[in-house]
């Protein structure tokens, strides 16, 4: 695969930037950098009265809960190596869909991350 078809699958993603002004964004930049560490996503949506941090937020939660999914069947395989495996390569994908939506954040963009938009639980 090469680097023109990743820029192209992670640019081809919904942009829901439009639906937020200026000073909301400003205003939701760092919590929704939050969003993206762990259970601090499900703080942030409850807690922090700003929607941009919660478009965010959302996005934090269903990487928790793919994340936690993935440890129970970890929990579950009793140590068979190719599924551990399988396992880890999955959450090197959840951490590199943190950092991009970390980068979302920094930079005032409200982006769906990839397979996040098809495979949500919370919407």
């Amino acid at each position: 695969m090469n680097l023109n078809k990743i820029k192209r699958f992670i640019n081809n993603t919904k942009d829901f930037t439009n639906k937020f002004n200026k000073e909301e964004i400003e205003l939701g930049k760092l919590f929704s950098i939050f969003s993206y560490f762990s259970f601090i996503s499900i703080i942030v949506y409850f807690c922090i009265n700003n929607e941009f941090s919660k478009f965010h937020a959302k996005q934090g939660i269903n990487l928790f809960l793919f994340e936690t999914i993935l440890l129970i069947v970890k929990k579950l395989s009793f140590g068979y190596v190719m599924i551990n495996i399988f396992i880890e390569l999955l959450n090197i994908v959840i951490i590199l869909l943190c950092i991009l939506g970390i980068y979302y954040s920094i930079v005032g963009k409200a982006k769906k991350l990839p397979f996040i938009d098809k495979y949500s639980i919370i919407k």
